[in-house]
């Protein structure tokens, strides 16, 4: 073969051979071009995907609280229609069951109030809220023991819960237990000394229990703290023990 040919044939090759890299490099630049869109992509509608649904949580927790809201202004019809609203968007939202349990109550339909209050703790059974309703509803009721053990549940879930005590502790009033009851309201005032509520409870017990000095200790307590102890309780322990 000439030469000349040869020289021709050999940069024919090159050239060829420069072409294919030139393509192959090409195709890979653009194969990664493409991957990269792919995954932008993909990590766009997955952001979108997190934020649509933290949005949505976000939504109905304000709805929840309106609920509350609503059961706290005497709005019990309202906040039954958007607890429904909230049930329907997520099934599983168990405040939600628990707030339209506490406005059934209010509208005293007290045996449908239980069975959401059931609904809600099959939902979700770590709800302190929910037992300290259910519990009250059952001291209403008369059913102290059932009330007791609501109490102790919420108790489990909030050992720090000053109202949980308190209502514990009323309950044992009722069933005439006062040495017990001063005990578990005891502890609420230790837990929160502001607590007005704990305060007429324990003077009922101490009255109760006929320990009158310890009952008019605890009213000078509350008047320290500047809480008010019910009329009807000064005036029960004022006719047998005046001040």
């Amino acid at each position: 073969m000439p030469k000349k040919f040869k020289v021709i044939w050999v940069i024919t090759c090159v050239v060829i051979v420069l072409g294919f890299i030139v393509t192959s490099i090409r195709f890979q630049v653009e194969q990664g071009r493409e991957a990269h869109i792919r995954r932008a992509e993909e990590s766009r509608l997955v952001y979108e995907a997190k934020l649509a649904k933290r949005k949505a949580a976000m939504e109905l927790v304000r709805m929840v609280e309106n609920v509350r809201e609503l059961v706290a202004s005497g709005k019990n019809a309202e906040a039954i229609k958007l607890a429904e609203k909230v049930v329907d968007k997520d099934p599983e939202n168990a405040l939600a069951r628990t707030w339209w349990a506490v406005a059934l109550v209010n509208q005293k339909k007290v045996d449908e109030a239980i069975e959401m209050f059931k609904a809600s703790v099959a939902k979700d059974p770590n709800q302190a809220k929910t037992y300290h309703f259910w519990g009250l509803i059952l001291t209403k009721l008369g059913h102290h023991q059932e009330a007791i053990d609501k109490y102790e549940n919420a108790l489990l879930l909030e050992p720090e819960s000053s109202n949980g005590y308190t209502y514990w502790g009323a309950a044992l009033g009722r069933m005439e237990r006062h040495k017990e009851a001063v005990e578990k309201l005891s502890k609420a005032i230790d837990l929160n000394p502001f607590n007005e509520l704990a305060y007429g409870v324990l003077v009922d017990s101490y009255f109760h229990l006929g320990d009158y000095a310890q009952a008019w200790e605890t009213v000078k307590n509350a008047r320290k703290q500047k809480l008010k102890v019910p009329e009807a309780t000064l005036s029960r322990l004022q006719n047998m023990s005046p001040e």
